[in-house]
């Protein structure tokens, strides 16, 4: 199973090849985070948005997205590792459906390209109760007296 996921990245890839050797260069020159940070930035990436513990890359010209995970983030785990497991199918099998593909990886998964979606806060109401039934159904019948369990509170909780 695991080698025919693998296949089937290695397919989905081959029309990201030359982005992707490009990213493999500019990581291979220094294998910093912060140079290659730099270089994402040089090559007409912009952030489009960061957290905790990564950085967030990309560019109109691509359906892509580029993690780099932040060592400044004093976090000793690499939530990349988690993206690509779960792609992998190392864990939950249906979390696969909702959570973005990684499309490929450093070897040690300091920076991952993901398919760029659109953002869950860009979806409708109706949208989001038919991905998560179990949270709209739980909205539906929760009484907490004072509780604003709006349409909008349910999209932020989410």
């Amino acid at each position: 199973m695991k080698l025919l996921i693998k296949e089937w990245l290695n397919f989905l890839n081959e029309g990201y090849m030359q982005d992707f050797k490009k990213l493999d260069e500019m990581w291979y020159t220094s294998k910093n985070p912060y140079d290659f940070m730099k270089k994402l930035s040089n090559s007409g990436m912009r952030v489009i948005g960061s957290g905790a513990t990564r950085v967030t890359y990309s560019c109109d010209e691509v359906d892509f997205i580029v993690k780099v995970f932040n060592p400044s983030s004093f976090m000793y785990s690499n939530p990349n590792k988690s993206d690509t497991d779960i792609t992998l199918s190392k864990y939950n099998t249906e979390l696969r459906d909702i959570v973005p593909k990684v499309l490929h990886a450093s070897h040690d998964n300091t920076w991952i390209v993901v398919e760029k979606v659109m953002p869950i806060s860009d979806f409708s109401y109706e949208d989001l109760r038919k991905v998560f039934p179990t949270a709209a159904e739980f909205f539906d019948n929760v009484n907490i007296v004072g509780a604003n369990l709006s349409q909008e509170y349910f999209k932020e909780i989410i």
